[in-house]
């Protein structure tokens, strides 16, 4: 939701940005950025319980909670969309080293998923900054936002496999439903 929210808001700040005063264009795009930086919070936390129990998982998540906090007292000062790209390229990191690791719990294939949405979203990152224009109306940006809802749908696919450390008490190998 928070995602979908993040999309909803740049969406339609960027597609009518120059329609739009100025103030509500500037709260557009805050809604923009602090609700992708809670989308990359609630991802962290999924990660975390995934990978986690007890003391460890309650001060892991504490510490998530201190970067959200961090982030949106940044992004209220800040309008940069890089310092978004920062915030949840760093929840991918961390994602990504608990998938290598074999930490993550879940249903066969979760790793294959949300380790090929990082890949993928690292990809869109890349058009991004590739500069690449395939049309006047379709530039580097909008072909990133194309290549990142494969991304997003790969780390969907795999976050809906995940299980809850806890409960899985046969190690952080993957188990059936």
């Amino acid at each position: 939701m928070a995602a979908a929210m993040g999309s909803y808001a740049g969406g339609t700040y960027h597609g009518f940005q120059h329609a739009l005063s100025v103030p509500v264009a500037a709260v557009l795009w805050k809604v923009t950025t602090i609700s992708m930086g809670v989308a990359s919070f609630l991802l962290l936390v999924a990660g975390v319980s995934a990978a986690s129990s007890g003391q460890v998982r309650r001060w892991l998540i504490v510490g998530a909670v201190l970067k959200l906090a961090f982030y949106v007292v940044w992004m209220i000062g800040h309008d940069e969309f890089r310092f978004v790209i920062y915030d949840y390229g760093s929840t991918l990191a961390i994602l990504m080293l608990l998938v290598i690791a074999g930490r993550t719990h879940g249903v066969s294939g979760h790793r294959a998923y949300i380790g090929s949405g990082i890949l993928v979203s690292i990809a869109a990152a890349g058009v991004q900054q590739s500069g690449i224009r395939l049309h006047h109306h379709f530039n580097h940006n909008d072909l990133m936002h194309v290549v990142q809802m494969g991304g997003v749908w790969l780390l969907y696919k795999g976050g809906a496999r995940l299980r809850d450390a806890t409960r899985d008490a046969g190690g952080p190998d993957d188990s059936q439903p």
